[in-house]
Formats: C-alpha cells, sequence, structure tokens
C-alpha cells in the first residue's frame, strides 16, 4: 500500500505516536451522519453512510472548492487526496472504528505550509 506519509496510526496511541514524531500535523475527530459537513482542520467532511458489520463508510470530502465523494472505504484504509496545485499538499484520512451513525479517525495534513496555517506568522520588521 503506498502511504504518502510513510505511517499510519491504527488506534488513538498509535496517533500519539505519531504527532510527538512532529512531521505532520494530526487532527483527531468523530464524524456524525449529518446534512450539512463538519469542519475537520482546514478541511470540511460529511459522513453519508456506515456499514458497522462490514466497517465500511462513504465520506464527501470538500477541499478547494471541490466535492471529492469516497465510497465504501474500510476502518484502517487510508484516504488520499491533493490539496492545492503542489504535490506537496497530499491530505491522508483514516478512520480507526465505524459505529452506527459516526466514525472516529484523524486526518493527517503537511507542515509546510500546504494547509492553512492556524496563526498567521510574525511580521519581520523592516528597517
Amino acid at each position: 500500500m503506498n502511504v504518502m506519509s510513510g505511517l499510519i496510526a491504527r488506534n488513538h496511541d498509535d496517533l500519539e505516536d505519531l504527532k510527538r514524531r512532529g512531521d505532520r500535523n494530526y487532527y483527531e475527530f468523530t464524524l456524525t451522519k449529518a446534512k450539512s459537513p463538519q469542519r475537520v482542520g482546514p478541511i470540511q467532511m460529511n459522513l453519508s453512510k456506515t456499514d458497522p458489520k462490514k466497517s465500511k463508510y462513504t465520506l464527501i470530502v470538500f477541499a478547494d472548492d471541490r466535492q471529492i465523494e469516497k465510497k465504501d472505504k474500510t476502518s484502517g484504509e487510508p484516504i488520499q487526496f491533493y490539496v492545492g496545485n503542489s504535490r506537496s499538499g497530499v491530505f491522508e484520512v483514516v478512520v480507526f472504528t465505524v459505529g452506527k451513525s459516526q466514525v472516529t479517525g484523524y486526518l493527517s495534513t503537511p507542515k509546510d505550509g500546504a494547509a492553512a496555517p492556524a496563526a498567521a506568522p510574525a511580521a519581520k520588521p523592516t528597517s
């Protein structure tokens, strides 16, 4: 399996280990079925369907004024998509658990500035 970030977490403890490494930004989430998308980090996602017996789900990702539907994905399977014009903008979604009307997982974004920063950097003084 070609995983861009190199490693994926299978549970919350693995995710904490990845956060400590500091290679990427990680946003943990619990999405519930809803008509409107929910914000997770710099993007929005909408959970449209779940099948807890088969651990499958369908997710719609809203990024860059685009709508990407990821159908019948299984828990533990990394979903990768690009945000922005550069190839370094690879985002990755991994779902740990699939419930009757919700999923739990994380979003991984690059640290190189392809994701929207949480705070703008301080302005450099001019001489």
